[in-house]
């Protein structure tokens, strides 16, 4: 799966936690709500740490060896393979 792919998931999932954060929401206070609460909470900080994985590996792999000059923006955007 290649990087597009991975983001595209990722933004998929993030969706669906908010439509879980929202019927979570709902629901009556009770051991279970919290419970609830907890899971979707970690599942949230494993999606954000997935997306930072993401933008860390853009930055320290370019394929065209400016890794020191990465800005971190997608390779199609970088002002030095634009000559910008």
């Amino acid at each position: 799966m290649n990087k597009p792919e991975l983001q595209a998931r990722i933004l998929t999932s993030s969706v669906r936690l908010f439509t879980l954060a929202s019927a979570i929401d709902r629901l009556p206070d009770s051991e279970t709500r919290g419970e609830l609460i907890y899971k979707h909470n970690r599942l949230e900080l494993m999606l954000a740490n997935l997306q930072a994985d993401l933008e860390f590996i853009d930055r320290n792999a370019c394929y065209f060896a400016l890794t020191n000059k990465c800005s971190g923006k997608v390779c199609c955007e970088c002002e030095y393979l634009l000559g910008e």
